[in-house]
């Protein structure tokens, strides 16, 4: 029943951070005296900075496709757009290192709309405008309003404590409609862990580890923290160019440099590109393939691209670079089965490159056992290291 007691413990969490960051600076808003120090200012100040920064991101937002799964009222949108302030606020305090970045607002909103979506609904008897704001008032000025202090009494989780076995039970537990927004924020820490590379700022990406370290810790270098250009470089430069390499002579030709229409894409997982429910086939396909990185982004990247009939647009286009970056920038709507067969094509790709660096792996280990005898340690290839001259090798330009 590990998983039981954590997702307890993650729920009891958020509860204390929801108070820390919220109820706490609202009590000593109301007394003046506590906030007269210049500390506490700058801190009221920078938080306000911060709330003002991400609810306008939040206006726009798109919410379209929440038709899917909410069916809500124009009012209870925005009571869902205030629990997502209230997460993406408290996500950003407690990352001052990262901090609330454009984008992590369109992940959420489609976090949000599926764990909405499966809530177990005889667990409250409240309407889905109660479900997003509680007791609070649906106006901005009250978004980070007063809530309860954090309690223990979780009466799913002290059945399923107290021996309960039952799968109804579990499944309440799980999907229990109250706890939507802790779950959510759990689930964007998830998240924003596997995309940090994109949203993080380079100083928070360094490690005090030197690759030898790694190495004596038994860690392959893939597994170092990798730059957002390195990975769009990746992608275009070495995948595409192993998957279709005149449609990567195709850009090349034009000029389309990865970061042009790439970074749009990896930056929140497709989300713009595809829409519901197409987006959520892909998502399947990234955290059940790749749960750690969510390197097969890289791989859908290449798939998308090279499906027929938006490759053929492309491949077609005989004008200039501007007509072929407003293609790539409009990504046609797929049916499902495409979706589908792109997110197999996707996982094809990952694999046969897994394989490849295997491969180049025991050609470096028999190489070195052959130089320095059969002691040589194995040395990792870098699969985002543009510079290895196995790199130049391979892939060359």
């Amino acid at each position: 029943r590990k998983w039981q007691q954590e997702l307890k413990e993650s729920r009891d969490l958020y509860s204390r951070l929801k108070y820390h960051y919220i109820t706490q600076p609202e009590e000593k808003l109301r007394n003046i005296s506590i906030i007269s120090s210049d500390s506490c200012m700058k801190t009221l100040i920078e938080s306000k900075t911060t709330e003002s920064e991400i609810w306008k991101d939040l206006d726009r937002t798109k919410f379209s496709d929440f038709n899917v799964g909410f069916h809500t009222t124009e009012d209870e949108f925005e009571s869902a757009k205030q629990m997502m302030l209230r997460i993406l606020y408290i996500w950003a305090k407690e990352n001052t290192d990262m901090g609330y970045k454009q984008g992590m607002n369109e992940i959420l909103s489609i976090v949000l709309m599926v764990f909405h979506t499966e809530r177990t609904p005889n667990t409250s008897n409240a309407n889905e405008g109660e479900i997003f704001n509680g007791n609070e008032t649906d106006h901005r000025e009250k978004v980070l309003s007063k809530v309860e202090p954090p309690n223990n009494n979780y009466n799913t989780h002290a059945s399923l404590e107290n021996g309960g076995t039952d799968m109804l039970e579990i499944v309440s537990c799980c999907t229990d409609s109250r706890y939507v927004e802790h779950d959510c924020y759990k689930f964007l820490c998830i998240v924003m862990k596997g995309l940090r590379f994109i949203f993080a700022p380079a100083k928070a990406l360094r490690t005090t580890e030197t690759e030898d370290e790694k190495l004596a810790q038994g860690l392959q270098l893939e597994q170092r923290p990798v730059t957002l250009m390195k990975r769009l470089e990746h992608i275009q430069h070495v995948l595409l160019q192993r998957t279709d390499p005149l449609l990567a002579a195709k850009l090349h030709m034009f000029g389309v440099e990865p970061h042009m229409f790439l970074i749009r894409w990896v930056r929140v997982l497709l989300a713009r590109e595809v829409s519901m429910p197409q987006l959520l086939l892909i998502w399947d396909g990234i955290f059940s393939h790749t749960p750690n990185d969510f390197s097969l982004v890289d791989s859908l990247c290449v798939a998308l691209l090279t499906e027929r009939s938006y490759r053929q647009r492309i491949i077609s286009t005989s004008r200039d670079h501007v007509t072929c970056l407003k293609i790539l920038k409009r990504v046609p709507r797929f049916e499902e089965d495409q979706v589908g067969s792109i997110v197999y094509k996707a996982i094809k790709i990952h694999n046969e490159y897994e394989q490849h660096l295997r491969k180049i792996n025991r050609q470096i280990k028999l190489q070195l056992q052959q130089e320095v005898g059969a002691s040589a340690e194995l040395e990792f290839v870098d699969k985002n290291s543009f510079e290895s001259r196995f790199q130049r090798e391979f892939f060359p330009e």
